[in-house]
Order: structure tokens, then C-alpha cells, then sequence
């Protein structure tokens, strides 16, 4: 089953932590250098979001499913964008879909009739899904008030990648290791086969989209 993504409503931004976080984490205190954070964080969300394949700030999106002989007896629907909050509204072959006739899974983005199977040519589900962004403040009346906050590991997993990126830009990137004779010896993590350090690669695992 194919399926296309619009954007109704973008958010106002991707970011995946924030200077202040990324200063106070890092105990960053000089200010010069926040125009070099805020590039390096929307370059490590960007990079966590294509190992990801997803995108995790809520927007409210249309996803049209074209449904091929083959499909149109399928029990569910999977979301590319998840977890959902709200549903607005499902039309199958032009005509609305009852909120009752079916159940949403928050968590997975799956669609599931209550009863019999989703048939039809073109089904089109109007919702919100993703995560409200560090820095965001939930408001009660805004659209995403009842959207989770974004889980800590990944802003976690942003930060360690935003500090990979300042140590770089102070030294040679091809030097894995760097040794003060009589003093100490520091080994800097490789990165593994999507650019992301390996420990973020790993934390990052369990967010990744199933395609």
C-alpha cells in the first residue's frame, strides 16, 4: 500500500534541543559561540531525523493511501508519521469515515477498523502526530496541547551529536586519537555507517521508522 504525506500546518521549527540545554549540558559559557550551536543543532537534527527516517515535531499532515487490488482488504492503516494525537478526519472513496468505526493506536500511527476491513481505491486521513520540541510550551487551546514531549534519549542522543561537532571544529577530523605525553591520552568515538556517532546510532535504534 502506497502512501503520500502533505503538510498542513509545518512546524515552526525542527530542532531537536536547544542552546540553552546544549550550554547548560556542555557548560558552554561563551556566548560567541551561539550562532556555531544553533548551526550544529539544526545539523544534528537534520542527520537524526534522515537516520531516522521520520520527522519528530508535530505538524498536523494529509496521508493519501492508494489502495491496488491487492490491498483493499487490508485490517489497518500505518501512519508514516506517529505517535498521533489527533485524527481530524478519514474519507474513504469521498465519503467521511465514523471517528467510531475505527480505533487510532496513539503510539504507532496504526488505524484499525473495529469491525471488517478498509476497502476502497483512495483512503485520505487528515491528523496531527509528532513530538512538542524542547523549548516548546505546551498551551492549552494551540492545536498540539495534547502532543508528547519529545523522549529525553533523543535530545540526549542531539546533544552528544552537537558536541561531536565542537570538538571537530577544533581539530583535525581524520585524528582518532590524541595523546599529552606524561599526562593523558583521549579517543574521540568513530562514527558509524550513517555519519552519527555509534553510541547516538545505537540509542537511536528504537525510534527508527519501519519502512
Amino acid at each position: 500500500m502506497n502512501s503520500v504525506v502533505s503538510v498542513v500546518e509545518a512546524a515552526g521549527s525542527r530542532r531537536l534541543t536547544t542552546v540553552d540545554h546544549v550550554t547548560s549540558e556542555l557548560r558552554i559559557v561563551d556566548a560567541a559561540d551561539t550562532a556555531a550551536i544553533e548551526r550544529w543543532i539544526d545539523q544534528a537534527s537534520s542527520a537524526i531525523e534522515t537516520f531516522c527516517s521520520r520527522v519528530f515535531a508535530a505538524e498536523r499532515v494529509i496521508e493519501t493511501f492508494d489502495l491496488v487490488p491487492g490491498d483493499a482488504t487490508r485490517p489497518k492503516l500505518v501512519l508514516k508519521r506517529y505517535p498521533v494525537f489527533e485524527v481530524v478526519s478519514v474519507i474513504c472513496d469521498g465519503a467521511p469515515v465514523d471517528p467510531d468505526a475505527y480505533r487510532t493506536n496513539r503510539e504507532n500511527g496504526m488505524l484499525r477498523l473495529k469491525s471488517g476491513l478498509w476497502r476502497g481505491s483512495e483512503i485520505i486521513v487528515d491528523y496531527r502526530a509528532g513530538y512538542r520540541l524542547p523549548g516548546e510550551i505546551a498551551e492549552t487551546e494551540a492545536p498540539d496541547a495534547s502532543a508528547l514531549p519529545l523522549p529525553s534519549d533523543i535530545e540526549s542522543a542531539t546533544i552528544q551529536v552537537v558536541n561531536a561537532k565542537r570538538h571537530a571544529s577544533r581539530r583535525d577530523p581524520l585524528m582518532r586519537a590524541e595523546s599529552l605525553e606524561g599526562i593523558s591520552s583521549m579517543t574521540f568515538a568513530t562514527a558509524g555507517t550513517s555519519g552519527l556517532p555509534r553510541p547516538v546510532e545505537a540509542a537511536l535504534q528504537r525510534y527508527k521508522a519501519v519502512l
